[in-house]
């Protein structure tokens, strides 16, 4: 049977170790490169409509029970 400190330094050291893994996934460059780089949404931003943003009309709503579907 394990005693307090020994579970401790378990708990420690597999909790270093999932860190450790989960860094390993996601890469050494990865942050490095999205700091760096310009983001998608910047390089279309041209292409992007000037239109206003849609606005939520509740009249335009049909809550009738026909359809709407039933289980």
């Amino acid at each position: 049977m394990l005693n307090i400190q020994e579970a401790q330094t378990l708990n420690a050291f597999f909790l270093a170790g999932v860190v450790l893994w989960c860094m390993s996934q996601v890469g050494p460059n990865s942050m490095a490169l999205a700091s760096q780089s310009v983001a998608d949404v910047t390089k279309a931003l041209h292409y992007q409509p000037r239109t206003p943003p849609p606005v939520f009309e509740p009249e335009y709503i049909d809550l009738s029970e026909d359809s709407q579907e039933r289980f």
